[in-house]
């Protein structure tokens, strides 16, 4: 049962984007807001004794490497034509621009090897400091995870399902790849819930769901309406991770679709911000 607790409503800065074809009507649409209940799945059981005083074990539960395998698997052997293959230079336009990393970016698409997207910035690379929020920072307006759009600068994006199909190159960028090595270093936890099938729910940091409550600060509020507070910046970071009975990764459902279409040598479409709340026209052409 829920507690009578209201949750706090705050817009979110992390949240899933898109990139879409220009010819193209199906980007990625409404903003996403971030309400107690929303970063844990923490169902009405969660946090009450379990049927057993068993700890999870590997042979049931998720590991880290089980994720990773997860992933792996289910990203399929890149299909491009021969036409898509090498190094693309690309160039954002309009006023949306601004609010990426850099208006330039590279694209590789590589022949059998790693396929990547970078912005050309300075890379930012705070120190890996698991008790700090990574690459999220607090102001007077908010907290913010990398660049108003969400990207970070001068990190090289490995794209995933690459393919093309006629004269469109698609594939998939995880939005939370950047947060990786910052989510490995995270002690995972463990708390009951009968309804997974390993009867655990795993998170970083205190139990609960993520609450903001403006000048009062972050907290994990329980079923039950007890608080823990978290920073706030820290409590943004780990929305970029999932984790398993032995540590984290970057949460790969924060999946980025993008389309690009090949006209005249060049490659064309748009990139959004997250929450597609504004997009900037991208040309890519080969240098």
């Amino acid at each position: 049962m829920r507690s009578a607790h209201r949750p706090v409503w705050a817009q979110a800065w992390v949240t899933a984007s898109c990139l879409s074809i220009g010819l193209a009507s199906q980007a990625c649409r409404g903003d996403r807001w971030i309400i107690a209940g929303d970063w844990l799945s923490e169902s009405r059981d969660a946090g009450l004794p379990s049927d057993s005083d068993a700890a999870p074990t590997a042979e049931v539960c998720p590991t880290v490497a089980s994720l990773d395998a997860e992933r792996q698997g289910g990203n399929p052997a890149p299909d491009v034509d021969a036409r898509f293959a090498g190094v693309w230079r690309g160039n954002l336009g309009g006023d949306a621009a601004a609010g990426f990393p850099s208006a330039q970016i590279e694209l590789r698409i590589a022949d059998g090897g790693i396929h990547s997207l970078r912005f050309d910035a300075p890379a930012a690379a705070p120190a890996l400091e698991p008790s700090r929020g990574y690459l999220c920072t607090q102001s007077a307006d908010g907290v913010r995870c990398a660049t108003p759009s969400g990207y970070v600068g001068g990190y090289s994006y490995a794209l995933e399902a690459v393919m093309s199909r006629g004269d469109v190159l698609s594939f998939q960028i995880v939005n939370s790849d950047p947060w990786d090595g910052w989510c490995r270093l995270q002690a995972a936890q463990a708390w009951p819930d009968r309804t997974q099938p390993c009867g655990y729910v795993f998170g970083a940091g205190p139990p609960g769901s993520d609450n903001i409550a403006g000048a009062a600060g972050c907290a994990r509020v329980t079923a039950d309406g007890a608080a823990t507070a978290i920073d706030c910046e820290v409590m943004y970071a780990l929305q970029r991770c999932r984790c398993a009975t032995d540590g984290c990764v970057a949460q790969p459902a924060d999946v980025i679709e993008v389309g690009l279409r090949l006209t005249d040598g060049l490659l064309i479409g748009s990139l959004w911000y997250e929450g597609d709340l504004d997009a900037a026209g991208v040309t890519f052409a080969r240098p």
